[in-house]
């Protein structure tokens, strides 16, 4: 039986794919950034940047305890679409509501307090999506996706860079993903902490 995943596991591979989006999604900057210096925003990383222990964290700005102490900059928006193995049946024909919650879904695991965008935007319909399995990130789910019939809520750039899947419109509407970078205010001055803070905004 593997190992279970260890939630700074989870949090490494998370970082490294956050930090590879823009360049998934079109070049948006082209220098790699150390995952001891960049992780996603947690509760765990919004203390270590309080306390100097972490550079940057990326993410939406979620209510965690101490946030409102950090500055956060917004990095981009992308809009979620219903992710497919090529030939799913759900791939033909129109993809309703009722179709999309018959579907066994899959998900990215996190540790933040919050649902995502997509289950809240069901919960306002007053439904709840049948999510079979969480993967420590979005690479794992797209994989699992294209492996099986099991379909994910996926940001569209990330998406479109995975040829073994469909996207379709969900049949629904949902805020779109924003992601943010923060960090301590401490910082803001600091010539290299800026640098670091430019890789990622170019």
């Amino acid at each position: 039986m593997p190992a279970a995943t260890s939630s700074n596991e989870l949090r490494s591979r998370r970082a490294s794919e956050l930090r590879a989006y823009p360049t998934r999604a079109a070049a948006c900057h082209t220098h790699p950034v150390p995952s001891d210096l960049v992780r996603p925003v947690s509760n765990a990383t919004v203390g270590e940047l309080s306390r100097g222990e972490l550079h940057l964290a990326l993410g939406p700005r979620a209510p965690i305890d101490g946030i409102d102490r950090l500055v956060h900059k917004p990095w981009l928006s992308d809009r979620f679409l219903c992710a497919l193995r090529r030939g799913h049946p759900a791939s033909r024909g129109p993809l309703t509501l009722a179709r999309y919650l018959g579907l066994s879904h899959v998900a990215v695991a996190t540790d933040r307090p919050t649902p995502s965008s997509v289950q809240l935007a069901l919960r306002r319909l007053g439904h709840e999506r049948r999510v079979q399995l969480a993967l420590p990130s979005y690479s794992a789910v797209l994989a699992c996706v294209q492996m099986t019939d099991a379909v994910a809520a996926i940001p569209e750039r990330l998406g479109q860079s995975s040829p073994g899947v469909v996207l379709r419109g969900l049949p629904f509407a949902t805020d779109p993903m924003q992601l943010g970078v923060a960090w301590h205010p401490r910082w803001t001055v600091d010539a290299r902490h800026r640098w670091l803070r430019e890789l990622l905004f170019k």
